[in-house]
């Protein structure tokens, strides 16, 4: 009654847009004036992941209270889309105010889907206080681990290529809500 093995699975999706502000000096041409760098990156994920985990629950002495924990090992399959970056240099050129006549430099690169697989690990533990038999108030911390070192995209002739990365799916939740024992 108090300990199982079941499957785990679950599903988080992002996005995420960076903006950063840069000066530096082009020491590799004639003149040694500032550029001022505007760089963004936007991405949007989808990991899923899936797998077995072992189940206990212990009850704090005769109360409504226990404590219900899991733990397992998922196949994480990760998707990244849209994943573009761009930079737009001013160059200066005394007087410093002329950079805002001047017209920027820029590029801007887009990538493809990236995909990969990893295995990992999850775990939950958490506190619930029993209402009736069969409906009670949860809170619990969750997590995930992995780890990838590559991921599949396609080419400019969409033929399909490898590319090594270093991802790191490390991630810390809190959940509360109602929950149905049966």
């Amino acid at each position: 009654k108090n300990y199982g093995a079941g499957l785990k699975y679950g599903f988080n999706t992002a996005k995420g847009e960076d903006h950063f502000f840069s000066e530096y000096i082009d020491t590799e041409n004639v003149y040694d004036y500032p550029i001022f760098g505007y760089h963004t990156t936007s991405f949007k994920e989808q990991t899923h992941f899936f797998g077995p985990a072992a189940y206990a629950r212990w009850y704090l002495g005769g109360t409504q209270w226990s404590v219900p924990a899991n733990i397992g090992i998922v196949y994480l399959y990760d998707k990244l889309s849209k994943l573009k970056k761009g930079n737009e240099y001013h160059y200066t050129n005394p007087p410093y105010y002329s950079f805002l006549l001047s017209p920027p430099a820029s590029n801007i690169s887009t990538y493809g889907d990236l995909t990969g697989i990893a295995i990992g690990v999850t775990f939950s533990v958490g506190a619930n206080y029993q209402l009736i038999p069969a409906i009670g108030i949860h809170v619990s911390v969750n997590g995930m681990f992995a780890s990838m070192s590559k991921m599949n995209s396609t080419d400019m002739f969409d033929e399909p290529v490898t590319v090594d990365v270093s991802r790191k799916f490390n991630r810390i939740g809190f959940a509360a809500g109602l929950n149905y024992n049966f």
